[in-house]
């Protein structure tokens, strides 16, 4: 027959007992390791199984379970090597570390597979922060955000919130989100709002349109007291990109509109005469609106 009995605190080792003879013969026994031995609550800890016996193999699924204490860990995930990463739940002081596992193989008169349990040599300590601290790391990859222009680290508790395009700046770019893969497969799995768990995040940014040329004004032409300009710039060499066109940081409608050889231009009404007017144009693409070209004018 077969059984698991622990004979420390440290091995649950699988025998196969021998009724005819009165005989005791260990079959397999899996050994972990705590490659992390003391974090924050929220942290992430590395472990590692390996097997002195062979017939018997470790893949992705063999570790199926992490016990801090009485908790489970949460997030286990495979990594390279026979080893697992797994978050810290929360905690305080010193704890033992089980880990479940299942181990494939075949030897005459047992199953396939089998599962089992073991625990880590080393404890787990748990330091600062206290119970339920999590901790996130941000990477701007090249950008600012607030006063931060490099990698910078917060500490938090539930959820924390991700910094916006407001907040974040870029020559010639706009702010799409933020990854935990530096290279996501598109914008549709970028997170914008929060992060709830220990994460390195990488902002992800879209380049923006550049500055037309130049801006011109056409006005004061056959009126006395005017109120109506056109606004001319070079036309921009991406068919798809659209003009925003603005008088005194006002974005305005086009009365009217078109090209002329290789310029655009947009006839704006509805401004006060006798005045200095700030004639702005920028190009809008996918990722947002770039930065503008501008002039001054003035009316009679």
């Amino acid at each position: 027959g077969l059984a698991a009995t622990p004979t420390t605190d440290s091995g649950f080792p699988l025998y196969v007992l021998h009724e005819s003879t009165d005989t005791v013969t260990v079959l397999v026994e899996a050994t972990p390791e705590l490659d992390t031995t003391s974090g924050a609550s929220g942290s992430t800890v590395t472990i590692s199984l390996s097997i002195e016996e062979a017939g018997f193999e470790i893949d992705d699924d063999a570790v199926i379970g992490v016990r801090f204490g009485e908790t489970l860990g949460t997030d286990l995930t495979a990594s390279t090597g026979n080893t697992w990463t797994v978050t810290a739940p929360a905690g305080t002081g010193t704890v033992p570390v089980d880990v479940s596992f299942k181990l494939s193989g075949r030897v005459e008169g047992t199953a396939p597979w089998f599962t089992n349990r073991s625990r880590a040599a080393d404890a787990f300590s748990y330091v600062g922060g206290g119970v339920g601290i999590k901790r996130a790391t941000f990477d701007p990859a090249g950008g600012i955000c607030g006063v931060n222009s490099g990698v910078w680290t917060v500490e938090f508790h539930g959820t924390y919130p991700l910094p916006t395009p407001s907040e974040c700046r870029r020559d010639g770019h706009a702010l799409l989100g933020w990854t935990s893969d530096p290279k996501p497969a598109g914008t549709g799995q970028l997170l914008s709002a929060v992060v709830n768990r220990p994460r390195i995040m990488t902002a992800v940014w879209g380049i923006l349109p550049p500055a037309p040329a130049r801006v011109d004004v056409f006005a004061n032409f056959l009126c006395n007291q005017c109120t109506a300009a056109i606004v001319l710039w070079p036309a921009s060499s991406e068919p798809s990109d659209t003009a925003v066109v603005s008088i005194g940081n006002v974005e305005r409608t086009c009365v009217a509109s078109g090209s002329l050889f290789a310029l655009r231009w947009c006839w704006v009404t509805g401004l006060a005469s006798r005045s200095t007017h700030v004639a702005s144009v920028a190009w809008r693409n996918t990722n947002g609106v770039g930065p503008s070209a501008n002039t001054s004018f003035g009316l009679r």
